[in-house]
């Protein structure tokens, strides 16, 4: 299986993890990653509350943090660039429903982040931007990332 393989499918086993708790997981993704960056190749990566050694407050400001920058960087490459290839892969997997989305998110992820980023930022974005968006994808999300801040 290859690593966007990988990397697609966890981040349509996140589809059931709610937000808060994708939140937390890109805040121990980032600070295991800085302490040993080989573990960003790895989508599966999971670490445990301990190893952040930090509070769940500091964690859910980080994965805010991570998620605004990975969704506006996303929402750059999909909606405002004249190739639309991306868009169209995105479009296209909205109609077959979330999880395929999700994975279709991811696998533009990978065009700009880790493996490990990428799976769980997916799932993030496609929970809190784009469902919520429906079929005015680049509207209704450009909208969402101005009243989130």
């Amino acid at each position: 299986m290859s690593i966007e393989e990988k990397t697609v499918e966890t981040a349509q086993n996140y589809a059931d993890r709610s937000e808060e708790d994708l939140l937390m997981l890109l805040a121990r993704q980032e600070v295991v990653i800085k302490s040993d960056p080989a573990k960003a190749e790895d989508p599966t990566l999971d670490p445990s509350y301990e190893s952040a050694g930090m509070p769940a407050e500091a964690l859910r400001a980080i994965g805010k943090k991570i998620m605004r920058r990975w969704n506006q960087s996303l929402f750059e490459l999909i909606c405002k660039q004249k190739d639309d290839k991306n868009r169209q892969k995105l479009i296209e997997a909205a109609g077959i429903g979330e999880t395929a989305l999700i994975g279709a998110v991811a696998s533009v992820l990978l065009t700009l982040t880790s493996p490990a980023i990428a799976a769980a930022a997916a799932a993030i974005i496609v929970k809190h931007f784009l469902v919520p968006a429906g079929g005015v994808v680049c509207d209704a999300w450009e909208e969402a990332i101005a009243l989130d801040g």
